[in-house]
């Protein structure tokens, strides 16, 4: 196997994970895709990228694939098969990329043919969901993605800075960086934000504590992370390091049910913890310092349970969709995450936890336009129908402000009242 990255003409680390044996058969060349939007409202949307009167510019990852016999795979297939994951059907995947039906599904069969197995599975009235094959060659292409974010948004914010040096000044009122631990309904939140407002939430999955420490460091305006009440002593502290009292403050925004994500049917009869040691059950875990890894790895101490004894334990996805999937397509037994992802992927779903889902920013932020409008939004009927079908969600507290953890501060509102 080779790659390289063509625009920079430099080498990558030639490996995208443990996708065995077929891949001895794929040339994968990775390269950078411009994509540039410029829009404001006179022309219609089409993209999550498109606001209004500023131009952006997003540098994503393209992969492209070679058979030894010269077919070539297209390089759409990993937005498809991401969309399949996420919605459960080929059609809905096809309408959220703006594809018809029978040239999504002619792409998904041409992959399959090139690859020499089916990348999708088809089942009679439960949609459809990723093979074996199609979760590995998802999980590595998502597995790549993340190692080159930082560097891939370095290069759009420069060339951003070069085609609009006047774009940085204009952020400030309408749009928020946020680093924010996985989450659907956030994503639910982004997108109606912007169609209701035109405010732009500039979302970047990361852990939980890598976004507190963000806002910390001041390298975003809004964090999103997660516990379990009563929140441990040592999160407490690592959340107490970078935030602040007099200068951060919290809003709730759901309660969320985490568990076990396991096999349709449950056919191995997981029923809890203990169960991920037996011999026989292989586990896919979150990452390391994401939220749902600590929070997984706080029950396991509770329940003396060494994390040596759980194979698969260091076999790690970055977000909650991503170990469903993985756990959906045949990679592992069982996973640990929220309810939502196991619903959306039809996974049997055993309980374990109910955790609270905090947004963390600075009072400043607090009383930016942006912000009070998102406030508003939280609180409205309209996010509540919204995001009213992710199962094990409670927003009915949402938009609240709360004390930062392991504290007793609170906040004032914009008439100087104070909130706790």
């Amino acid at each position: 196997m080779v790659g390289h990255l063509s625009a920079a003409g430099q080498p990558t680390v030639p490996c995208l994970g443990p996708i065995q044996r077929f891949l001895d058969f794929i040339c994968i060349f990775l390269h950078i895709w411009l994509m540039i939007s410029v829009e404001t409202n006179r022309f219609p949307l089409h993209s999550q990228y498109v606001f209004q009167f500023i131009m952006r510019v997003s540098v994503e990852l393209c992969v492209s694939m070679e058979t030894n016999p010269g077919e070539r795979v297209d390089a759409q297939i990993f937005r498809l098969l991401r969309a399949v994951r996420d919605w459960g059907t080929v059609s809905r995947a096809a309408q959220e990329l703006k594809l018809s039906y029978r040239h999504a599904w002619g792409l998904i069969e041409r992959a399959g043919v090139a690859l020499g197995e089916p990348l999708v599975i088809m089942e009679r009235g439960r949609g459809a969901r990723l093979s074996a094959l199609g979760a590995r060659l998802l999980s590595a292409h998502e597995r790549a993605e993340n190692r080159l974010r930082a560097q891939l948004t370095a290069i759009a914010d420069e060339l951003e800075q070069a085609l609009h040096p006047a774009g940085r000044a204009g952020r400030a009122t309408g749009r928020l960086a946020v680093r924010a631990s996985h989450d659907l309904a956030l994503a639910r939140l982004r997108d109606l934000l912007f169609q209701r407002t035109g405010h732009i939430l500039e979302l970047e999955f990361c852990g939980s504590l890598q976004s507190v420490e963000a806002l910390g460091r001041g390298q975003c305006q809004m964090a999103g992370f997660h516990w379990m009440d009563p929140i441990d002593g040592a999160a407490a502290a690592a959340i107490a390091r970078h935030l602040k009292p007099r200068s951060h403050l919290a809003l709730h925004f759901a309660w969320r049910q985490q568990g076990l994500m396991v096999r349709a049917g449950n056919p191995k009869r997981i029923r809890g913890l203990a169960d991920l040691t037996r011999p026989e059950v292989k586990f896919i875990n979150r990452q390391r310092a994401s939220g749902t890894r600590l929070l997984l790895d706080r029950l396991l101490s509770q329940a003396g349970i060494a994390p040596t004894a759980i194979a698969g334990y260091e076999e790690e996805e970055f977000t909650h969709l991503a170990v469903a999937a993985s756990v959906a397509g045949g990679l592992a037994d069982a996973g640990f995450g929220i309810q939502a992802a196991a619903h959306q992927l039809g996974l049997h779903f055993v309980p374990l936890v109910r955790e609270r889902y905090l947004l963390a920013m600075t009072r400043q932020t607090f009383r930016s336009p942006a912000l009070q409008a998102l406030v508003a939004l939280l609180r409205s009927p309209e996010f509540a129908a919204k995001a009213g079908d992710l199962v094990g969600y409670d927003f009915s507290r949402a938009g609240e402000p709360v004390p930062l953890p392991g504290t007793s501060g609170g906040t004032r509102d914009r008439a100087g009242k104070m909130l706790r």
